[in-house]
């Protein structure tokens, strides 16, 4: 027998990363957002077919790897009350 809990996964929509986009940096609120269920190098050739000439990313604790991977830094923010460092990738 296991203590394994189930938990549902959240659903994370457009809409939702429209909102929490808009709240918590508003100088952004006007950009386009679309649905990519893919990761790592991906996301970017996703972006290109797209259309997209550049992608953006938050995060808290991939800085090393963004910056490797080619990624400049923007500018610092907050989300949920944690820093949060803001990537740009030109593709």
């Amino acid at each position: 027998m296991t203590d394994k809990m189930d938990f549902e996964q959240p659903v994370i929509d457009d809409a939702l990363v429209r909102r929490m986009v808009a709240a918590q940096f508003p100088q952004w609120a006007d950009l386009p957002v679309r649905s990519a269920a893919v990761g790592g190098c991906a996301v970017e050739e996703l972006a290109k077919v797209l259309g997209y000439d550049r992608i953006y990313c938050g995060t808290n604790s991939a800085t090393q790897l963004l910056e490797r991977r080619g990624w400049q830094f923007m500018e610092q923010g907050e989300a949920s009350g944690e820093n949060v460092s803001i990537y740009e990738k030109a593709l």
